[in-house]
């Protein structure tokens, strides 16, 4: 067995027993609640650790997220985010099935199926057929992105042949390898093998795709070390392999570029699946040596509402959607925040100008936010302005120390990434009805007035990648657009919990909010779908606070705590009669609720479906049937 399996299995099994215990690995003291009637720790899944009741998320288009090492990974349509976790995603559909979506050539798949190290009847044997051919069985529908680096692994045992071959359409590495030995030939540097017990070995290469292509990636019986790449061989038709956990997974952009967990494909059934609500993508709360991911990075849960990306080649800025002043534009440059090798140089000219690139948008009188991700090459200060009717909102920024310059009327913050990398945020204030030129441009410092023209070099500037402009008054997760806006829709995460709760009970929420939201944001409803209702939200009222309200269709009533943006938070009820606020350490005595139960509850986390959706993360969700002590609830608010 080798070691990640061993650790993914004490993972799944011995973490559930330390959180029950200790709350994941000893966070909390021993003096920690009893077990909730409700738990879902959302910090790399959807699926509660105790709950009754289903689990509905939705979200019907595609979006980002950023991963533990702060890359930018495109999700699916319908795939629940998580920042700061670790994603997997397996591109080989039906993973343990080769008799479904697979080709076979010359051999046939044997019906009696193979027990893999842990018992499992998952393995199937692939037998050679009685002719000189290739025999091999592949996948032609797997998507590769051309230049992208991915890994192929399947566990493979020998069934009277000892050597298997990984080939690919979409490249010309390949891989032998020899399953008495652990040995490999062919491509050098590309393959891996560990010996995963009783015969198995998982088997793997890595190769960098020259094709753009949906390209089929072949499992070959080979009677050599020495067969090169999708050699034909007679066999003699009933000699083969067994295998089983077939994974294709990209790790473009990823620092350790080595098999991840496997992750299953077409064998779950029905949502959430591995817990991310697609087939196929599980998210991770370790990195790939399987240590813990801190929570300074593991947010949780990522509920947005929708955005639309106005912008458009959000990318690719030597189009004709971004005129150029005198500056030039050379494109895919270097590695962007996504992995990919997609950033381009805007390199500035050796002469005093309008060194920008800009672009032409159709705007309504409304706030808006504009973000791009730069990178210095020479040049360190950048101003994000816009010809705007009467606006003459602009933001300067220092990129040789991540810090806001000189800012009029609009609101600038800035994201320090790796690599380099920063992401300049804007926040203008609010604009005419018009069509604007919104510009990125270099300046001479950062204490630039508005439009101030900089000359360079003809060599020095600063690398630009995923521009974004959006309505509202704050800056959400990366949307690319090519030739058309793109919209990303609403996040909307609810739970039925039933008889999860009853009279006497308790609630804990850790939620993260953006910092620069600045109207009402719910963390979380719950309710009967009638009268009683129960929210924790942002609460501006001119100063920023975190409250609880409680609405039973005549009266509401309502606890406000602290002014902050990130909080733990603990609500407690005292038979149905005192509403309390537990934040930071601090017990809020708040206000007086009617001896009122809810009816067959949902919890809608971040508020999706209701009025004022919270607009970042949300974890550690937690419900009691009993009310904790003050003292547990009140290092709950300040221990997540």
């Amino acid at each position: 067995m080798d070691r990640l399996t061993a650790t993914n299995r004490l993972t799944a099994t011995d973490r559930l027993t330390a959180t029950n215990r200790l709350n994941d690995g000893g966070r909390l003291p021993l003096s920690y609640p009893p077990r909730a009637g409700f738990e879902a720790p959302l910090t790399n899944s959807i699926i509660p650790q105790m709950s009754v009741g289903a689990i509905s998320y939705t979200r019907a288009t595609i979006a980002t997220v950023t991963d533990h090492e702060w890359v930018i990974r495109n999700c699916l349509s319908g795939e629940a985010r998580f920042q700061g976790a670790r994603r997997v995603r397996n591109l080989t559909p039906y993973s343990q099935d080769v008799n479904i979506s697979w080709n076979k050539f010359s051999l046939t798949v044997s019906g009696t199926k193979v027990a893999y190290t842990d018992g499992s009847l998952i393995g199937q044997t692939i037998v050679s057929a009685a002719a000189s051919a290739v025999h091999y069985v592949s996948n032609g529908t797997w998507p590769v992105i051309i230049w992208n680096t991915y890994l192929f692994s399947v566990s493979v045992k020998a069934a009277w042949v000892n050597f298997v071959q990984l080939a690919f359409a979409a490249s010309t590495t390949y891989q032998n390898f020899d399953l008495t030995n652990w040995s490999m030939a062919g491509t050098a540097g590309a393959g891996s093998v560990v010996d995963e017990w009783n015969g198995w070995y998982r088997c793997t290469v890595k190769f960098v795709s020259t094709l753009g292509t949906n390209a089929g990636q072949g499992i070959v019986i080979v009677s050599s070390m020495s067969d090169a790449r999708l050699w034909a061989n007679l066999w003699d038709g009933v000699s083969g392999i067994s295998i089983c956990r077939m994974q294709l997974e990209d790790v473009t952009g990823q620092s350790v570029q080595t098999p991840s967990e496997y992750v299953s494909t077409n064998v779950l059934t029905a949502a959430p699946y591995h817990g991310a609500n697609v087939d196929g993508v599980k998210y991770f709360d370790t990195d790939i040596n399987g240590t813990p991911i801190p929570d300074s990075t593991l947010k949780g849960f990522l509920c947005e509402w929708a955005r639309t990306n106005l912008f458009l080649q959000s990318e690719d800025f030597l189009t004709t959607w971004w005129p150029l002043g005198i500056g030039a534009v050379t494109t895919n440059q270097t590695t962007a925040p996504n992995g990919t090798m997609t950033a381009d140089l805007f390199t500035l000219a050796a002469s005093f100008g309008a060194q920008w690139v800009t672009q032409s948008l159709t705007t309504t009188a409304a706030v808006y936010s504009q973000s791009i991700y730069v990178k210095p090459n020479g040049h360190n200060y950048i101003q994000c302005n816009a010809v705007w009717g009467i606006s003459l909102g602009y933001v300067n920024f220092d990129l040789s120390n991540g810090t806001v310059g000189t800012q009029s009327l609009w609101t600038g913050t800035i994201e320090t990434l790796p690599n380099g990398w920063y992401r300049i945020k804007v926040v203008t204030n609010t604009i005419s009805a018009t069509t604007a030129n919104v510009s990125f441009a270099a300046v001479p410092s950062s204490t630039a007035t508005r439009g101030q023209t900089a000359a360079g070099t003809g060599t020095s500037g600063f690398y630009i990648w995923g521009a974004q402009f959006e309505l509202w008054q704050n800056v959400s997760s990366y949307i690319p657009t090519t030739t058309v806006t793109v919209t990303r829709n609403i996040d909307v995460l609810t739970y039925n919990v039933r008889n999860a709760i009853a009279n006497q009970w308790a609630l804990s929420v850790v939620c993260s909010m953006d910092d620069n939201e600045i109207f009402d944001r719910r963390a979380l409803n719950l309710s009967s779908f009638t009268v009683n209702r129960l929210h924790i939200q942002l609460r501006t009222l001119w100063v920023p606070t975190v409250g609880i309200v409680y609405w039973d269709g005549v009266t509401v009533r309502s606890v406000i705590g602290v002014a902050a943006w990130t909080n733990n938070i603990a609500v407690s009820w005292t038979n149905w009669v005192w509403l309390n606020l537990y934040m930071n350490n601090i017990k809020y005595i708040g206000a007086f609720v009617p001896s009122l139960a809810f009816t067959l509850p949902t919890i809608d986390v971040g508020g999706g479906s209701l009025w004022y959706p919270l607009f970042w993360c949300i974890r550690d969700l937690r419900i009691w049937k009993t009310v904790p002590t003050d003292t547990e609830l009140l290092f709950l608010s300040n221990n997540p």
